[in-house]
C-alpha cells in the first residue's frame, strides 16, 4: 500500500505518522490520509487534509 500510494503521487515528499485517540494516522503530504477505522480495518482518504488542530483558534 505504501509503494502504490507513493507511485500515485510523485509529487509527494514525505509520510506523517501520528496518534488520534489510540489509532495510528499517517498521512501523505496533504494528498492521503490512512487510518484504523472502529473495525481495525485500514481506511483511506484522499480528500484535501486540514490541519487537525484547527480546533484550537
Amino acid at each position: 500500500m505504501i509503494s502504490a500510494a507513493e507511485q500515485q503521487y510523485p509529487e509527494a515528499s514525505a509520510w506523517t505518522l501520528t496518534w488520534l485517540e489510540g489509532r495510528p494516522r499517517c498521512a501523505l503530504d496533504d494528498l492521503l490520509l490512512v487510518t484504523l477505522d472502529g473495525t481495525e480495518s485500514l481506511r483511506t482518504t484522499e480528500e484535501a487534509l486540514d490541519d487537525d488542530d484547527d480546533w484550537l483558534s
